[in-house]
């Protein structure tokens, strides 16, 4: 049984734009990669996976423990401060944290020491 079965769902936009008749399944291994232009309905398709939205029609099934996460695209106006500091905040405060901060940075390509409000 796929972990995620998707089934002729359908989500339209009174401006047009959304997703239409989409219909497959996803494995637990699998791993999905939406390309496309602005306006072609990968967030739209997102959020009807992650369950933010719901079709117009069709069924979005999971399995029973299989679950999706959104990551929003847009940068929280709350946050200010060095990048490091961000990142260092949403870790456990432990002894490896400074070791896990330089690691995410260093992976990212970010300087930890630019001011996160100007990203």
């Amino acid at each position: 049984m796929p972990s995620l079965s998707l089934r002729s769902i359908t989500r339209r936009y009174s401006q047009g734009g959304g997703v239409h008749a989409i219909t497959g399944d996803l494995e637990s291994e699998d791993r999905l990669v939406l390309l496309g232009p602005s306006g072609s309905g990968k967030t739209t398709l997102m959020r009807l996976l992650s369950g933010s939205q719901v079709p117009d029609r069709g069924v979005v099934r999971f399995a029973s423990g299989a679950q999706v996460s959104l990551l929003p695209q847009d940068v929280p106006g709350d946050l200010a401060g060095p990048i490091a500091g961000i990142v260092a905040a949403g870790l456990a405060s432990d002894w490896q944290a400074q070791r896990s901060v330089d690691d995410i940075l260093g992976r990212m390509q970010l300087d930890g020491e630019r001011l996160f409000e100007t990203l």
